[in-house]
């Protein structure tokens, strides 16, 4: 187990939370479109 001191020491930082990776996964697999989300599903508007 590192101590405290030494994770300050090599300060190793893994992938941001904030990376765009999983939100890209998630809209490619819905082909970037998805309509509206009602009653707890996704539904495409008339005339879209």
């Amino acid at each position: 187990m590192s101590t405290l001191l030494d994770l300050f020491k090599t300060l190793d930082y893994g992938p941001a939370p904030e990376a765009p990776d999983a939100v890209h996964a998630w809209l490619d697999a819905r082909g970037r479109k998805f309509g509206l989300f009602i009653n707890n599903e996704w539904v495409t508007p008339k005339g879209a």
